[in-house]
């Protein structure tokens, strides 16, 4: 029986620990590590001021060695940007191009989109044009939606074409995902290469027999696809907008169908469905779209963030004609045969690419300052 209260006893205890002191803990913590985080950040603030009264009474010696912890972990986005700034100009007024040109390249490739601002000294203004700073490559993701627009080229009915009441509709928001990779060419001109699937929904309703009798056809699509385009953007801005085209190319690795031929007139004839079947037979595997369209990009976190709509024209057949009397259940059974058609679809997406850049020396006699 003491064993059995004892046993309670230490579950209680620790139920209360649990309950009440862990999360006192776990808060006291958070508090600690806040609080030295910001002494942190003060210490570094505080080096930094220090730094530029030693540089303003020409006592430079000890500058890089009081800025360096800080570099490495403490100063916020602005005063990195100040402390590298500093740490240039004592390098070169100490005659160490060498030194200066290795912050220099430090800085750039942490900060390569920076401007040169009007009160940046000159010595800083003439090592930074002494360097070229290019975009070479880009590596992102990009995700959307998509709306298929459907052309039909031809018409075929096991009813009078003149009375077909025939129409196509999205079957719901399609989607696309997958990955990108730019190449860059200049600054506002890169080409892109996507690797993405696609899922493409429509259908299609026939009214037969002087509307007597309704087909309700539904296709789900599946693409693994490739755009590769060329991009050229207007200005370099924080926002800035911009074109694409190209070509979008596509292979068919899921397309299930459904069919229901429903009476219009008599409820108590049943429906005849054709369950969800694989219907690649009856396509072309293999499709190639014209691609082009407009966006806007917005410059951040060492990349863009992009958002695009576009239009997607096939130029290649969908239907295999080959094989459109070839499925006896679907003429004689549903009354449903395929018309000659394209699944073009309209896209909005939104993505993000991470830029990787080229910085080089210039030759000397290039360098002009303005």
């Amino acid at each position: 029986m003491n064993n059995y209260y004892n046993f309670n006893f230490k579950r209680s205890i620790h139920h209360l620990l649990h309950k009440h002191v862990a999360p006192v803990l776990h808060l006291l913590l958070l508090l600690i590590v806040v609080t030295l985080n910001a002494k942190a950040q003060n210490d570094c603030t505080s080096k930094l001021n220090h730094a530029r009264e030693l540089f303003s009474s020409g006592q430079i010696e000890e500058i890089p060695s009081l800025l360096d912890s800080c570099l490495q972990n403490g100063f916020t986005k602005e005063e990195k940007i100040q402390a590298d700034l500093l740490l240039i100009q004592v390098y070169l007024f100490d005659s160490n191009r060498e030194k200066a040109e290795m912050v220099m390249n430090s800085f750039l490739r942490n900060f390569p989109d920076y401007k040169i601002q009007s009160g940046d000294p000159v010595e800083f203004t003439e090592l930074y044009k002494s360097f070229r700073i290019k975009p070479t490559w880009g590596l992102g993701v990009i995700g959307g939606i998509n709306l298929p627009h459907i052309i039909v080229q031809e018409h075929f009915s096991t009813e009078n074409l003149n009375k077909l009441n025939s129409s196509y509709t999205p079957a719901g928001v399609g989607f696309d995902f997958g990955f990108h990779m730019n190449r860059y060419f200049q600054r506002n001109l890169w080409a892109t290469l996507d690797l993405q699937y696609s899922i493409i929904n429509f259908k299609r309703k026939d009214m037969l027999g002087n509307n007597l009798e309704d087909i309700n056809f539904s296709e789900k699509t599946g693409w693994l696809s490739a755009p590769l385009y060329v991009n050229y953007s207007f200005g370099e801005n924080k926002f800035s907008p911009y074109v694409f085209a190209g070509a979008d190319f596509g292979y068919l690795f899921v397309d299930k169908t459904y069919i229901l031929r429903h009476n219009r007139v008599d409820n108590t004839i049943p429906d005849i469905v054709q369950k969800s079947r694989d219907n690649r037979n009856n396509r072309e595997l293999i499709n190639i779209w014209a691609k082009a369209g407009i966006g806007l990009q917005y410059r951040a976190l060492n990349g863009f963030f992009n958002f695009a709509i576009g239009y997607n024209y096939g130029l290649m057949p969908y239907v295999k004609g080959s094989n459109q009397y070839t499925d006896n259940n679907g003429l004689y059974y549903y009354q449903y045969i395929d018309d000659n058609f394209k699944v073009n679809r309209v896209t909005c997406s939104l993505g993000y690419s991470r830029l990787f850049y080229r910085i080089k020396k210039k030759k000397i006699e290039n360098v002009e300052i303005k």
